[in-house]
């Protein structure tokens, strides 16, 4: 039978992963950021505000970014994550499962 403090550390645990499956949900059906590839600059800073907000709203995200099949890499607050990323160690998330066909 789990203990009192099992059961506290699992909560905090489910609802820290489950914040960030539903950011990356919500990021994952907005129209532009899909569309960023195909899109004008608007669509392209419309994207990097959205990411703005998000890392501004949770205060565990620490940079977000998106990458396409065109290998173009969307990352907000470019300059300061700069010297952070490796780009050919950064791994590609597939997120077409969120989007079935």
């Amino acid at each position: 039978m789990p203990t009192v403090k099992n059961n506290h550390l699992k909560t905090f645990i489910e609802g820290y992963f489950k914040e960030i499956i539903n950011s990356v949900k919500i990021l994952a059906a907005n129209e532009d950021i899909i569309e960023v590839p195909f899109g004008d600059i608007a669509t392209k800073r419309r994207a990097l505000v959205i990411f703005k907000e998000l890392q501004n709203a949770n205060p565990n995200i620490y940079y977000i970014y998106a990458g396409y099949t065109n290998n173009l890499l969307l990352i907000n607050d470019y300059m300061n994550h700069l010297q952070t990323l490796r780009f050919s160690r950064v791994p590609a998330i597939n997120l077409s499962w969120m989007h079935p066909n």
